[in-house]
């Protein structure tokens, strides 16, 4: 189950099936997140991304789809990135 919360707002909960690799994950977020977010004025955009160590999290597409979105906040399991 993936789901996210901004604010009071909660984003329908997305239930997926058997394992998740990288693609999937990304399709998720690109498809339900990423609307999401970029509806939101740039003020408001002040968000943290919180995730767990899993394969899908540390891909090098997901870091970049989180650079582009969440500009300087993006968070990994090592702590903030630069």
């Amino acid at each position: 189950m993936w789901c996210a919360i901004h604010g009071n707002t909660l984003l329908d909960p997305v239930f997926l099936e058997g394992g998740v690799k990288t693609e999937r994950y990304l399709q998720l977020l690109n498809g339900v997140w990423k609307p999401h977010v970029n509806e939101m004025p740039l003020v408001v955009r002040r968000s943290d991304f919180l995730q767990d160590g899993a394969p899908p999290h540390m891909a090098g597409e997901l870091r970049k789809l989180l650079k582009e979105v969440l500009p300087g906040r993006r968070t990994e399991h090592r702590g903030p990135i630069e």
